[in-house]
């Protein structure tokens, strides 16, 4: 067996074309001369975080992980909802998995559904204190050691010291996970900052405040380089950048649960709060998720689609597609409690209101309401990409595209591992040595 070491940082969001600037700084451009670059991803659908990173580990598609949305989804839901932020959101058999099994340690910070998992020893997930929690115990109630809080997690506790945002939240994973590397030396870290999806849903797709991010997240790759160095030759590394998905600019917000409102499918009481309701829409972006109270009701079930059919005929909305659930399954690999997914033509996204008007303004504390989003088809926009470098990986080796499905298959084969029993996907055999 294999102990080989795998470091793996997922930059959100990050796309092909980050790779001309990023390639400016000598730790960045030494993985690509050294090693293999696939320069496109098809993720999955939806385009989001926590699908697409379910997706990563285990080799399998939203159907089969049952990670469809970021959010636990709930009718009536206020903007803060939970997120599926624990393992157990993930039913299939994952890499981490896979490490134990071979006998080797494992760590994971912020990365995403990893909160309590049962395979991982050096865990910081990602989640963020709620309500009256403090920073540690958000982390202890998701699974971190006391070992690691101790160690790890309050040495580094005034990066983030009354400014819980981006980049300072990214400053405080990477030096986690590089104290993390230097003194306990894991087999195998994933890791997960979200600067530059952040910095694009607020600023757009492409900005000069994107490069200055960028530049932030070619400094954290070689923190997290040196710490690698720290414990050895980093040819014995296999060190991994990818991305999840990339992101669309967008013209404009719209509330589609106003006009479900309006057509009497939604109704609301005078405190704004949902008391009944035919069929709701809980949005992914430039996708959106449409939920029945009483799927087997033929008649609701056809009231709903016809209105669905009446938006798409409105060019302002820019739905370019109405699924059933049978149809986006069959199409996407895509399952869970929804009757229908609309997928947007790109500049519009979705708002989650049932309150207020149809249209909305740009909401840059939503992920979804930004200047730029995601969720969008996988073939659409910027691409997401993965660069690898280390003793498993062929120098020079360039793929131009490949399934998101295919790379936790590649990291397994990579490592040594077990196949991942439940992938979907495949190595991706042309840059493996």
């Amino acid at each position: 067996m294999s102990k080989q070491k795998l470091i793996l940082i997922s930059h959100d969001a990050m796309v092909y074309e980050d790779l001309e600037r990023l390639s400016q700084h000598p730790d960045v451009a030494y993985l690509l001369e050294n090693g293999s670059t696939i320069k496109s991803l098809r993720t999955v659908y939806p385009s989001i975080t926590y699908p697409v990173h379910s997706t990563i580990v285990t080799g399998a598609y939203p159907e089969k992980h049952g990670v469809w949305h970021n959010e636990i989804v709930t009718v009536g839901a206020a903007k803060d909802v939970p997120w599926n932020w624990e393992a157990k959101s993930n039913k299939c058999y994952s890499i981490f998995q896979a490490a134990k099994e071979a006998g080797l340690t494992t760590a994971a910070v912020f990365w995403p559904v990893s909160g309590n998992h049962p395979y991982v020893d050096y865990l910081i997930p990602e989640y963020l204190p709620h309500g009256d929690e403090t920073i540690t115990e958000g982390f202890r109630k998701m699974g971190t050691s006391e070992q690691v809080i101790k160690e790890i997690v309050e040495p580094n506790l005034g990066i983030v010291e009354g400014k819980l945002g981006h980049p300072y939240v990214d400053d405080f994973i990477i030096k986690c996970a590089s104290d993390i590397v230097r003194k306990y030396d894991p087999d195998v870290i994933l890791i997960h900052p979200a600067a530059v999806d952040n910095g694009r849903h607020k600023n757009g797709v492409f900005s000069e405040v994107l490069n200055d991010i960028l530049d932030r997240s070619a400094q954290w790759t070689s923190q997290l380089m040196d710490a690698a160095r720290s414990n050895g030759p980093l040819e014995d590394v296999n060190f991994v950048i990818m991305s999840d998905h990339g992101q669309v600019d967008l013209d404009g917000v719209m509330n589609l649960n106003a006009f479900l409102r309006d057509k009497g499918l939604i109704t609301v009481n005078e405190q704004g709060e949902i008391t009944d309701y035919v069929c709701w829409m809980r949005s992914t972006g430039v996708t959106a998720q449409f939920f029945l109270k009483n799927p087997d009701n033929e008649e609701e079930y056809e009231r709903s689609l016809a209105a669905l059919r009446e938006m798409q005929a409105m060019p302002e909305l820019g739905i370019k597609h109405v699924y059933t659930t049978r149809q986006i399954k069959d199409m996407e690999h895509l399952d869970g409690p929804f009757s229908f997914v609309i997928e947007g033509t790109g500049p519009i996204a979705y708002g989650n209101s049932w309150t207020g008007n149809l249209k909305q303004e740009f909401d840059l504390s939503d992920f979804r309401t930004g200047l730029a989003t995601h969720g969008h088809h996988p073939d659409m926009g910027p691409q997401p990409i993965f660069v690898g470098c280390g003793p498993a990986f062929k120098k020079g080796a360039v793929v131009d595209r490949t399934k998101m499905v295919n790379i936790g298959p590649t990291l397994a084969k990579a490592m040594g591992f077990a196949p991942l029993r439940d992938a979907d996907g495949t190595p991706v055999e042309e840059i493996l040595k």
